[in-house]
């Protein structure tokens, strides 16, 4: 009988137990949240800067200040209000000028609330974009293996311009990717940094958002060291064999915005502001005047997000010229990745020895259905810089695009006038070496069309426009 009670008295006991947790929320199998979990949210808000103006300023330094000038009023004004919830709030938030954002870490119920603000277009988690990884993992290589110079160099006819003693000088790279080994011994004399004393100065010439690497420029992943290679590596004409760059005179400055695979929106909005208005080590005191005459790129853009196009008209209007890689998803058609088709920017795809696309280059028509990419150049088993003062062979759209920076570089030592015009993108275009081919919608003629877009980049037909020859 007295056992028969106790085990009454342990089952009225847990029913008691169990009433209670049900009314506190709670349940024996599971424990229900009663907080939000902080997430990183993107603020867009309606108004854009207007940068007409900017195209009508021959004034290098001028025209950049305008432009900063135009981007930080609009963005103050459109703003204003989120910020100060954000501090009233103890919100930790980061503004974008470049393109009228802010990014910002809070609950979901503070994000609601913003969302409601006057001017706010959209209030999204922030999206982590996708970084143009090569077709293949970088083969290591010799410096022995470096023809002089590469076959890439020739068949875009890059040494024939040096040959006029045009390499790039005066001109300067700005590199959104991975990051760089600053003193790699083929890029090093190039990075704007060097002081030449053995000494480096690091602020407006090196950013990293991530918070990786603040004080002096390194690279994750060997990517946008391959890049820069392409770009700046070897002497040309002269005595060094290295030859691999396009532009080898010209100097370069570089900003972190990827990591690994993934690029997080809010560092490529901090890298790409750093391009338009460099600053120092800490992010403060931009300086405009500094701002790099190219930027390469090696990611994605999510084509729902208006800060991406707003950040590529933004530096346009400041009289930079963008290129971006096409992609690595081919050879299907509409593989194109976002933004290639966007005007302001110049989309490459990849081609081989014998000047045929790459099986995995990106495939047009872009989501807008424009033509892409623009144009293609070498990218197919070329080699680069790497880490560890090294060397390595490299695949895909990543490995084109440097060569067709270091063509805009090369005009731009020619014609200084270039450097403040929209004739950039039409003489990259109009003097390329067309390829014809209907597979993924073309012009009629054949050319431009949806694989080699309007040819085969040609730095020796492009310098020879530009000085009117």
């Amino acid at each position: 009988m007295i056992a028969d009670i106790h085990h009454k008295w342990l089952r009225l006991a847990a029913l008691l137990a169990a009433f209670v947790l049900a009314l506190s929320g709670c349940s024996t199998g599971t424990t229900k949240p009663t907080k939000d979990t902080p997430r990183r949210y993107l603020v867009e808000f309606k108004n854009e800067a207007n940068l007409s103006h900017a195209y009508q300023i021959s004034d290098w330094v001028q025209r950049g200040q305008y432009v900063v000038d135009q981007l930080k009023k609009t963005a103050h004004d459109s703003q204003s209000q989120a910020l100060a919830f954000a501090k009233r709030e103890g919100i930790k938030a980061n503004s974008y000028w470049i393109s009228n954002a802010m990014v910002f870490t809070s609950k979901k119920q503070f994000s609601d609330e913003i969302a409601g603000f006057a001017g706010v277009t959209q209030v999204i988690q922030e999206p982590a974009l996708p970084h143009v990884t090569p077709d293949q993992d970088f083969i290591p290589a010799s410096k022995d293996e470096i023809s002089s110079p590469p076959w890439n160099i020739q068949a875009i006819h890059a040494d024939q311009v040096w040959a006029q003693g045009i390499t790039g000088k005066g001109v300067v790279f700005g590199n959104i990717d991975t990051g760089v080994q600053y003193n790699h011994p083929q890029l090093v004399t190039k990075y704007r940094g060097n002081l030449g004393t053995g000494q480096f100065d690091h602020n407006y010439n090196w950013f990293d958002p991530s918070g990786k690497c603040p004080d002096a420029p390194c690279d994750v992943n060997e990517h946008g060291t391959h890049v820069m290679g392409l770009m700046v590596g070897g002497d040309g004409p002269g005595p060094d064999p290295v030859d691999i760059g396009v532009a080898p005179g010209a100097t370069w400055i570089a900003a972190r915005g990827c990591i690994g695979d993934t690029c997080p929106l809010s560092d490529i909005l901090g890298a790409a502001q750093f391009m338009l208005a460099p600053t120092n080590l800490q992010g403060a005191h931009p300086d405009p005047a500094k701002r790099p005459h190219i930027v390469n790129n090696s990611y994605e853009l999510d084509e729902k997000i208006k800060s991406s196009p707003r950040a590529l008209r933004a530096g346009s209007a400041a009289g930079m010229v963008a290129t971006f890689a096409v992609g690595n998803a081919g050879s299907n058609c509409g593989t194109a990745g976002y933004p290639s088709e966007i005007a302001k920017a110049i989309s490459v795809g990849t081609t081989d020895d014998q000047n045929h696309i790459d099986p995995k280059s990106s495939r047009g028509p872009g989501t807008t259905k424009d033509i892409v990419p623009h144009v293609v150049a070498p990218g197919f088993d070329v080699i680069s810089t790497v880490g560890q003062d090294g060397y390595a062979h490299g695949w895909g759209s990543s490995m084109a695009t440097p060569h067709v920076s270091g063509v805009l570089a090369l005009m731009m030592e020619a014609d200084r006038n270039v450097i403040t015009s929209v004739r950039a993108n039409a003489i990259i275009t109009g003097t390329a070496n067309r390829i014809d081919d209907k597979t993924c919608g073309a012009d009629p003629s054949g050319t431009p069309n949806n694989v080699y877009g309007f040819g085969l980049v040609d730095a020796l037909a492009a310098v020879n426009k530009v000085q009117g020859k």
